[in-house]
C-alpha cells in the first residue's frame, strides 16, 4: 500500500515538472517572438536602455542581437566575458553586462577577436 502511494506522488510530481517546464519554453518562445529580451541584472538602468541606438548588429562577419553571451580579446592581452546589451552606433562601441554586473562600454578599435559563447533564443531558432 506505501508503495501505491509513493509511485502515485512520484507521477504526479513527474507530470507537475514537465508542465512547469513545457510552460517555460512556452514562455521564452513567446518572449522571442516579440522581441523581448529578458536579462537579470540589478546593474542595468533605464539610462544604459536608452543609451542604446541597436540592439541587433554586425561585428566582423557575425551578426550580434541584445542578449547575446560572448568573450571579447583585446589588443593587450586583456579580455572580457559578458552579455551584450546593445551598440553605440555613434561612439563605435559595444554595452557589456559582466559577471560582476557593471556595464562596460567596449570599443571596436580595441577588439582584436571575439567569440560568440552562446546565442539568445538559440533553441528555439530551429523551430
Amino acid at each position: 500500500m506505501l508503495t501505491y502511494y509513493l509511485l502515485t506522488i512520484l507521477c504526479v510530481l513527474l507530470i507537475l515538472s514537465i508542465s512547469g517546464y513545457l510552460f517555460i519554453i512556452l514562455k521564452e518562445k513567446y518572449y522571442l517572438s516579440h522581441n523581448i529580451i529578458i536579462i537579470d541584472c540589478k546593474g542595468v538602468s533605464q539610462t544604459h536602455l536608452d543609451e542604446v541606438e541597436a540592439k541587433c548588429f554586425t561585428l566582423g562577419d557575425e551578426e550580434i542581437m541584445s542578449g547575446d553571451e560572448m568573450k571579447i580579446y583585446f589588443n593587450n592581452n586583456r579580455s572580457i566575458r559578458g552579455i551584450i546589451l546593445g551598440a553605440k552606433l555613434k561612439e563605435n562601441c559595444i554595452l557589456l553586462i559582466t559577471a560582476k554586473e557593471k556595464i562596460e562600454s567596449v570599443s571596436i578599435k580595441d577588439i582584436q577577436r571575439f567569440k560568440i559563447i552562446s546565442k539568445y533564443g538559440k533553441i528555439f531558432k530551429r523551430f
